[in-house]
Parts: structure tokens; C-alpha cells; sequence
């Protein structure tokens, strides 16, 4: 499965209709990845990266949309949870493309829960040009969750991040560190061609969704569904 490289693609690098999906966990596949984001709108293909030495999953994927418009609804969502993860989910951008993204961006513990996305973008940028900050939400209590994940432009950015390791914001401290690689579980994890994927969990479904779509949208009537 490959994607189309004569996409369209915007001012910024961006290609339309096209998600990066990053730090997914080695249990999360293709399939997981089309079941999921399938609720926003029809799917035309997702592929979790594998690592073609060891087979394994690199961490991350890419998922490309018939319409935009399932694009800007999917950022607009603060939070993305796909087999017991949450995951950094970005537009596709084809300056990207090639870099580990995984060095280009630094986690950022104990939070403050008057700080904003806006205040660390803003705090952050002394340090050299911020390209995104996800802070994230727990929504049912509808606060932030006291950690958030600031991306840069420069590699050299984050590794004098990584090397202060506490920062002091708006008078309470912070920690930094770097992103942890993905965990790999050698007795329950296999090449992605092997897996066979018999049940999803649907509790991150909207109700309103019925087994049709999914058929339609996700699959292509090829799975029975049950909700």
C-alpha cells in the first residue's frame, strides 16, 4: 500500500487530506489506524511505517482522507487515543518528512493548570522556532492533564532543552525530557503482515455511527461489525 506522491500540497508543506500520526504503540497497526480515525470521514488509506530490518513498527503512520475537511476536524480534537495510547496526531507535512520526528520534540511534566498552549508556545520560543505544543486534556474533567509535547525546528533546539532538564515557567517548575522510543514487547508483538486483528474496542466511537459506515468507510464490507 503506497500513498499518491503527486499530492497537493499547500504554501506550508502541508499535504491535503493527509495525516502523520506519530507515537503509536507496536500493538497499533494499519487497521487500528483506519478503524479509528474512519469516524471522521472515509478513509482512502492508512499504513502504520515498518522497520523492513527487524519488522517491527517505527512508531508512527500516516493516514490519507478523501476530503480535507476530515482533516481540520481531526486537529480541532485536542486528544486521540488509539490502542491504550494517546497519540500525536499532525498534518502531514512534506518538509518533515525524512527528520526523526521523535528528536524534534521534548516532553514537558508538571504543568501548571493556568498555563495554555498559547503560554508555553510563547515561553518556549526564547529557546528557537516552536512548530507545535499539544498540551494534553482530560475531558471529562475538562482541564489539562499537567503534561504537554512541544515541537521545534531545530534538533540542536531540543538537545539544550534535554540538557537544562527543569525550567522554571510563571514561577513553578517544569521538567523536560526527551521522548521515549516506543516500547516493544518481544513475546506479544509481531510483524505487521502477520497480525491478525479479530476485535476492536469501540468505546472511543460515537454511537451515533452504524455498522454500515464502518463497512462502507473503514473496511469496504469486507469484516462483520458488531456495535
Amino acid at each position: 500500500m503506497h500513498f499518491n506522491r503527486n499530492a497537493v500540497v499547500d504554501s506550508e508543506g502541508n499535504e491535503e487530506g493527509k495525516i502523520f500520526v506519530g507515537g503509536t504503540s507496536q500493538e497499533t497497526n494499519s487497521d487500528h489506524l483506519r478503524f479509528y480515525f474512519c469516524q471522521f470521514g472515509e478513509v482512502e488509506e492508512a499504513n502504520i511505517m515498518m522497520d523492513t530490518r527487524t519488522g517491527h513498527s517505527r512508531g508512527f503512520g500516516y493516514v490519507k482522507f478523501k476530503s480535507d475537511a476530515s482533516v481540520d476536524q481531526i486537529i480541532r480534537q485536542a486528544n486521540h487515543y488509539i490502542v491504550n495510547k494517546y497519540v500525536d496526531v499532525r498534518r502531514s507535512n512534506i518538509h518533515l518528512k525524512g527528520k526523526n520526528r521523535r528528536n524534534l520534540r521534548i516532553f514537558i511534566g508538571g504543568v501548571s493548570l493556568d498555563q495554555s498552549e498559547e503560554t508555553l508556545r510563547n515561553y518556549f520560543q526564547q529557546f528557537g522556532k516552536v512548530t507545535d505544543v499539544s498540551l494534553m486534556m482530560d475531558r471529562e474533567k475538562r482541564q489539562h492533564r499537567g503534561f504537554a509535547f512541544v515541537g521545534f525546528e531545530s534538533e540542536s533546539t531540543v538537545f539544550n532543552l534535554i540538557r537544562l532538564h527543569y525550567v522554571q515557567i510563571n514561577g513553578k517548575i517544569v521538567e523536560i525530557k526527551a521522548l521515549e522510543p516506543p516500547k516493544f514487547d518481544k513475546k506479544t508483538a509481531q510483524p505487521e503482515e502477520t497480525r491478525t486483528v479479530k476485535y476492536y474496542t469501540t468505546s472511543v466511537l460515537p454511537n451515533s455511527i452504524s455498522p454500515n459506515h464502518y463497512r462502507k468507510k473503514c473496511f469496504h464490507g469486507i469484516i462483520n461489525i458488531r456495535l
